[in-house]
């Protein structure tokens, strides 16, 4: 029985060491004494010689019981007792269960606070590592796109450059076949069919010249095609009275206003001014309130003749009537004190909307 009871005060005291509050560790001493009716002992703290538990027991009565009363910071309160008889050894003083948790509640608020500061670290430094990636990939698209753009944009340049290179080669062949013919009226011909060649390639050259791909600066384009033909027909005795409005068209509109340009400049170089006489030849460019435009070429030579009046079905007359269809707009042709022709249409942009 002696062996018994100590054996459950050895288990009271494990069950102190794990509960022990504060973390406090320590090594039980076992000191028992044995006498002919009890067993009676104490259990102390080594080190600190603080005494924890006293027991005592009937060495007569049955298998004694240990009955634990409740457990603190250095306090300790049980009973040991027999199955025919409970005997209350020792009861120290017990800590209220609401001063345990008063004093628990701040660090767990303090374990809490700080999970959730770590939590949140983690969380921001997740999400600015996203932020680091996506800004990386936009830049490396961002780049990627200006190469392509560049790259698109160097064959667009390429294209218009070598069309213009083959419409001067053809403009050499023609110049060449010139040589070898005797009849003017074939001359003539072939000398018009260059001059229009000319008239689209500079279009072409015009493109691969400039920044802006997409659209040719008409003004611009209008004095260089004037450059030209004054060297092919001879300007001397004609003055240009050119006045234009800023437009830009793109390439579907540039190559019929440049055709359209270059047949009303040529037939007035080549008919209105007989023998080199003086004269004047006027181009303008100016755009309505309803945002069309109307280009005019007119001079102040001897127009058309009686016979010539008649003739309307002439090629140049038909060429200028489809370019204008081509353009979106309409044709209209005036004899008075010399030629007139008036062309209205409306920019591309302005049709579609």
């Amino acid at each position: 029985m002696k062996s018994i009871a100590i054996k459950f005060c050895l288990l009271y005291l494990f069950t102190l060491y794990v509960k022990t509050a504060g973390g406090e560790k320590f090594i039980p001493m076992v000191s028992v004494n044995h006498h002919k009716t009890f067993v009676s002992g104490e259990f102390c703290c080594f080190g600190t010689g603080r005494r924890l538990i006293d027991f005592q027991t009937d060495s007569k009565q049955s298998m004694p019981v240990l009955m634990v009363i409740s457990s603190g910071r250095g306090h300790s309160g049980f009973k040991i007792a027999t199955v025919n008889d409970q005997r209350e050894v020792r009861q120290p003083a017990m800590i209220p269960a609401a001063s345990i948790w008063l004093r628990i509640a701040p660090m767990i608020l303090l374990a809490i606070s700080l999970i959730g500061v770590v939590a949140l670290y983690y969380h921001n430094l997740k999400n600015s590592r996203k932020i680091i990636s996506l800004k990386n990939d936009l830049t490396e698209k961002k780049h990627c796109l200006q190469v392509s753009d560049e790259r698109q944009d160097w064959l667009v340049k390429e294209i218009h450059h070598r069309v213009k290179n083959n419409l001067q080669i053809i403009i050499s062949l023609l110049n060449t076949q010139l040589s070898f013919l005797t009849n003017k009226e074939a001359v003539k011909a072939i000398q018009n069919c260059q001059h229009r060649m000319y008239a689209i390639s500079l279009i072409h050259q015009k493109l691969y010249q400039e920044e802006n791909l997409s659209s040719v600066d008409i003004v611009a384009y209008t004095h260089d095609l004037l450059e030209y033909l004054c060297d092919e027909y001879g300007c001397e005795t004609v003055i240009f009275n050119v006045e234009m409005e800023p437009l830009r068209l793109d390439m579907a509109q540039a190559v019929p206003f440049g055709l359209i340009l270059n047949e009303t400049i040529s037939n007035a170089l080549k008919f209105a001014f007989p023998g080199n006489s003086k004269g004047n030849v006027g181009i303008t460019l100016h755009s309505t309130v309803t945002g069309q435009y109307t280009l005019g070429v007119s001079d102040n030579g001897v127009g058309f003749s009686g016979d010539k009046e008649d003739e309307d079905d002439s090629f140049g007359k038909k060429l200028i009537a489809g370019l204008a269809g081509q353009l979106g707009g309409t044709y209209k042709l005036e004899n008075d004190n010399g030629v007139k022709v008036e062309v209205n249409f409306y920019t591309k942009t302005l049709m579609s909307a």
